[in-house]
């Protein structure tokens, strides 16, 4: 985490180097995009489980998902809840399957 926050950091000023401006509010409301992402992704909210490359492909998958909305003429805010709708599924897809497995290491052992 450490590592990553200093990374996070270093781009953050390359960023505002390279555009000679800073906005520190330019991402504020995009956190459940963000949460969306990645645990579409595959990273497990309890931690453990998920690759960057799952991130960049749940990132991938919302997008097409919000500019298909969009191009279809859906609202943005219908938009914000298809996201949230997508958070809610994968939750708990990934909380049926490890109920799942759960149950299978009990009935093997």
């Amino acid at each position: 985490y450490g590592y990553m926050g200093f990374m996070a950091g270093v781009a953050s000023l390359a960023q505002a180097q390279f555009a000679q401006s800073v906005a520190p509010t330019i991402l504020v409301g995009k956190e459940l995009d963000v949460l969306a992402a990645v645990v579409l992704g595959g990273a497990s909210l309890l931690g453990g489980v998920g690759t960057v490359l799952g991130t960049f492909l749940g990132l991938t998958l919302l997008a097409l998902l919000q500019n298909g909305l969009v191009l279809v003429g859906v609202s943005s805010y219908w938009g914000q809840c298809v996201t949230g709708a997508v958070i809610l599924i994968s939750v708990s897809a990934t909380a049926l399957e490890a109920g799942r497995q759960r149950r299978l290491r009990r009935s093997a052992a």
